[in-house]
């Protein structure tokens, strides 16, 4: 929807409606967690998911306007270099950067905290280097899909005293892990081949680029 806005990149209603059944299915997954609702929180979630979103669209779209000036890489320092303006006041002042120098950690625990620091850029140059050949939809779709394998690999091990007590949760987080999947598979299907959907999707002309995140 992003990228339709701003870019005028218009897709397929089916495009649309695929990407919009696999929102709902998340949905489902993270309502199944939730014991009570807060409205703050809900339009701090809504805020999130829009930044994220934006994000992809504004990366997908710089890539692919200058792309033979830059990598991933050098996005990625860039937007580094930016952040410490914002990042290292708003650590200071809530006491996170007191608390690393007082944590008093040995060199084990040190490795594993910079590691996991590391892992995070790690994965932020992922990112930045798959959407500068895909979509930002594609890659929501792939996160999305991602995080509910998570939580299928983590069922295995879940006891089933567990699932007889939240019954009611369980339901919906098994529905919404089917549709995630369902309409995941599909948007692969639609992407797969432009005679997808008996050719529907290139005979509309909208079947080739993808939207800007759910």
């Amino acid at each position: 929807m992003i990228e339709s806005v701003l870019y005028g990149k218009f897709q397929h209603p089916i495009i649309y409606g695929t990407v919009s059944g696999l929102v709902v299915g998340a949905i489902l997954v993270s309502v199944s967690d939730i014991n009570r609702v807060n409205v703050t929180g809900v339009l701090f979630a809504c805020a999130a998911v829009l930044c994220s979103a934006s994000k992809y669209a504004f990366t997908h779209h710089a890539f692919m306007q200058y792309k033979k000036k830059f990598t991933a890489l050098s996005l990625l320092f860039w937007v580094d270099l930016f952040m410490i303006p914002i990042f290292v006041p708003w650590v200071w002042a809530n006491g996170e950067i007191i608390m690393v120098f007082e944590a008093n950690m040995n060199a084990t625990e040190w490795f594993r905290f910079t590691g996991t620091a590391a892992l995070g850029g790690v994965r932020a140059l992922a990112q930045f280097f798959v959407l500068s050949y895909t979509t930002a939809t594609t890659m929501s779709v792939a996160n999305t899909f991602a995080l509910v394998l998570n939580i299928v690999i983590s069922l295995i091990w879940q006891d089933e005293e567990d699932d007889e007590e939240n019954g009611g949760e369980i339901i919906l987080l098994y529905a919404g892990i089917g549709v995630v999947i369902l309409f995941s598979a599909f948007y692969a299907y639609l992407k797969s081949s432009k005679d997808a959907c008996c050719g529907v999707m290139r005979s509309s002309g909208g079947g080739g680029g993808g939207g800007g995140g759910h």
